[in-house]
């Protein structure tokens, strides 16, 4: 048996274990801490392996739904990055969660979203992301309403769970268009399904894949909390910090962005080249005073803000930071985030999100390079604590 078999199946055994039988035990957390290590093994593991493993799950007449695994290059590198953040999160909250009453069932909710990433990042056809993509929700929607007895807290999940559903349902619309346009839902027959139809229908192909495209589009606006299901996010905080270390680095931006690329592997980047000519020719079409106007507006000047930090290193900033503080700086970083899945540019949507919290906290990063550029060569540091900017001196 394939070892990614394993890698996905181990956390939701673990899961079932936990919640039949370890609900009041610390063995689960043990048995959850265990499964995050030994993913991340099989993960490493499977680096640089190619193939397409699967079985069929459900079969009506002529057509069959398969429970397939996708390895290939992006794929078994997402892996790591998702099998390493949950690993790290682990391990944090065994002292984070050491004395809540209910941290058994706070691992078990990590381990059943362990299994619900792995299952979007393996998934080999549409219809298996589309299962795990909903679980991702339901994972999510555990772990921020984990002290649910905080009324704030059931809000925030029940807020992140709605805005989600809102996005997915766009998304499914979009699945079933791809599905129509190409015959397949597998990935791997895709491409060719797509050529068929263009050349079957010239006259409509470009209007009708744009469109489906844009509504799979909706899936990721709302997992990577994009305007304007954006509003989710700064309320999800109300869950243990773990959890918004988990859903920020490893569940909602990299579940919009990984599928974003997905497609682009599946239908070919020339699609995409065919969507932005067409989304040219319609931008001036759009009035400037409407609110998608004002939304594109804002984006852009957003994304102008962050030239000027393209080339510069990351600054040290305040261990002290307010977590309030970086509640809409999250929102900036996710932004650039995903407009990076086209560009690369993740590195500086890192530095980007340390210059606005230091802002926010009465630092100006700017001013304050410049004055410690100014001070060197004239050796009026003494002492390296000088340099660090909340010194006032």
């Amino acid at each position: 048996m394939n070892p990614a078999w394993i890698l996905l199946f181990l956390p939701l055994a673990v899961a079932a274990v936990n919640q039949l039988f370890l609900q009041r035990s610390s063995n689960a957390v043990r048995l959850s801490l265990l499964s995050a290590g030994v993913t991340f093994g099989y993960a490493i593991s499977l680096l640089g392996e190619n193939g397409t493993y699967s079985f069929p799950w459900a079969t009506i007449g002529n057509f069959s739904i398969n429970i397939g695994i996708k390895l290939d290059q992006l794929s078994t590198g997402m892996m790591i990055v998702v099998t390493g953040v949950g690993l790290l999160v682990h391990i944090f909250s065994l002292a984070y969660m050491k004395d809540d009453v209910a941290k058994a069932r706070y691992f078990t909710g990590l381990s059943l979203f362990m299994f619900s990433m792995t299952g979007i990042v393996l998934a080999d056809n549409f219809i298996m992301t589309f299962i795990f993509w909903e679980l991702v929700g339901l994972s999510s929607y555990l772990l921020i309403g984990h002290w649910y007895q905080k009324d704030s807290a059931a809000d925030a999940a029940k807020k992140a769970f709605l805005c989600n559903r809102v996005g997915d349902f766009g998304f499914m619309v979009g699945i079933l268009m791809l599905w129509g346009i190409t015959g397949h839902l597998a990935f791997d027959g895709m491409k060719d399904g797509l050529t068929a139809f263009q050349t079957a229908n010239p006259a409509i192909a470009g209007g009708v894949l744009s469109a489906a495209v844009l509504c799979v589009f909706c899936g990721a606006v709302g997992k990577s909390a994009q305007l304007p299901l954006h509003v989710w996010l700064p309320d999800a905080m109300e869950g243990p910090t773990p959890v918004s270390a988990l859903i920020h680095a490893a569940t909602m931006v990299a579940a919009g962005v990984y599928m974003l690329f997905r497609l682009q592997f599946t239908l070919g980047f020339e699609v995409f080249d065919g969507l932005q000519a067409w989304l040219n020719t319609q931008m001036p079409n759009i009035s400037g005073k409407s609110p998608l106007a004002t939304a594109i507006r804002y984006g852009l000047s957003r994304m102008a803000r962050m030239r000027p930090y393209l080339d510069h290193g990351i600054l040290e900033l305040d261990n002290n930071t307010a977590e309030r503080a970086m509640r809409p700086v999250a929102l900036g970083r996710k932004n650039y985030l995903f407009v990076g899945s086209q560009t690369g540019g993740k590195s500086a949507a890192i530095a980007y999100t340390l210059i606005e919290t230091a802002k926010l906290n009465g630092v100006d990063p700017q001013a304050w390079l410049a004055d410690t550029l100014a001070r060197i060569p004239d050796h009026k540091i003494n002492r390296i604590d000088e340099l660090l900017p909340w010194k006032k001196r």
